[in-house]
């Protein structure tokens, strides 16, 4: 009985904050094919819901695909969060379409949304907070031996370094402004970063 409400809540929502435009729109996948919907919801937060084939994805107010087309339901519970139902399984995304929880219980989840978001983002911070320390103490070794490395030594300096790329782009919660302006910092301070 307490999801009726919640729906009836979301069903409202959906209808103030989202206008419906039925004209196909062009988008584009991840690898750049384009991709035509059946209809399209602009949501005034920066996004779209979009359908294709009887299913739901989100892409940004540029066009830009978030989520895949692939999920029987999708409808944001917030400004920043979207709950999303496939296979009986319902998720929560931010509405850059990085998933941070999971119930088959909708109800739970709508009930929990902001702790399990802010867990998330506060789980993101520790972890950008923890990669800038690794690309701090990388760029001070990189210093300590600069000029002593032989051929392999700089290719293993550079898979070190583009290892710490990948794992900052690996990260599903983007980085604080703080963050990024230390990241700028450290980089700018050491050469090696430079690609």
């Amino acid at each position: 009985m307490r999801l009726l409400p919640a729906i009836i809540l979301t069903a409202l929502g959906m209808l103030l904050f989202c206008a419906s435009c039925s004209r196909k729109t062009a988008g584009a996948s991840a690898e750049g094919q384009p991709i035509e919907w059946d209809g399209r919801w602009n949501c005034f937060n920066g996004c779209s819901i979009v359908s294709a084939g009887g299913k739901y994805g989100l892409v940004s107010d540029e066009d830009v695909l978030l989520m895949q087309a692939v999920y029987d339901s999708l409808e944001f519970i917030s400004d920043e969060v979207v709950l999303a139902l496939k296979d009986g399984v319902y998720s929560l995304a931010d509405k850059a379409g990085h998933f941070f929880a999971e119930s088959a219980d909708a109800a739970w989840l709508a009930d929990n949304y902001q702790l399990l978001y802010d867990d998330a983002v506060a789980a993101g911070i520790r972890l950008w907070d923890a990669l800038l320390d690794e690309f701090e103490s990388f760029g001070r070794e990189c210093m300590a031996v600069r000029g002593k490395l032989s051929r392999s030594g700089w290719k293993k300096l550079i898979a070190a370094r583009d290892a710490l790329y990948e794992k900052a782009a690996s990260i599903r919660v983007p980085a604080t402004e703080t963050q990024k302006e230390r990241l700028e910092r450290i980089t700018s301070m050491y050469g090696v970063f430079a690609k």
